[in-house]
């Protein structure tokens, strides 16, 4: 993951113990490595997601009991924690490309949200505060055969 380079960190304790902890940083992109299928057998070439939305792609850090989730996005940074990331893509496109058959796509997305399972990545419904739809859009270029 790309951010801006405005992160902002803060935490205060003593050796060995942390009293409190806050994040937020701001994202720019995020390559995936995306599956075409469900046993995870074959990838697309490229999955990259782009921010276009300063305001909307921050995202917040969370370190166990310490930096809580917000509303929005949000990474754990504890090894333990059973979901790990919640990634609001109000603001993202998904590019997406396979060689073998020269698909290319643009993916958009309102009120959906990429987490983490065992299983694997998941797109959640994720309202926002300005709408509680959930809308996903394909934008295909012009394509030839």
């Amino acid at each position: 993951m790309v951010g801006s380079g405005s992160v902002n960190i803060t935490a205060q304790g003593r050796s060995c113990s942390v009293r409190s902890f806050s994040g937020s940083a701001q994202l720019r992109h995020a390559a995936f490595r995306l599956p075409l299928d469900s046993k995870g057998q074959s990838y697309a070439d490229l999955g990259r997601l782009d921010f276009d939305n300063a305001e909307k792609s921050k995202v917040s850090f969370k370190l166990g009991h310490l930096g809580k989730a917000t509303e929005g996005s949000w990474i754990s940074l504890g090894s333990d924690d059973r979901d790990p990331f919640h990634i609001q893509l109000d603001s993202a496109r998904l590019h997406v490309a396979r060689q073998a058959d020269l698909f290319r796509g643009c993916f958009r997305f309102t009120g959906i949200a990429l987490s983490q399972s065992k299983a694997g990545l998941l797109l959640r419904r994720s309202p926002s505060k300005e709408t509680t739809a959930c809308l996903l859009r394909v934008e295909l270029p012009p394509q030839h055969v």
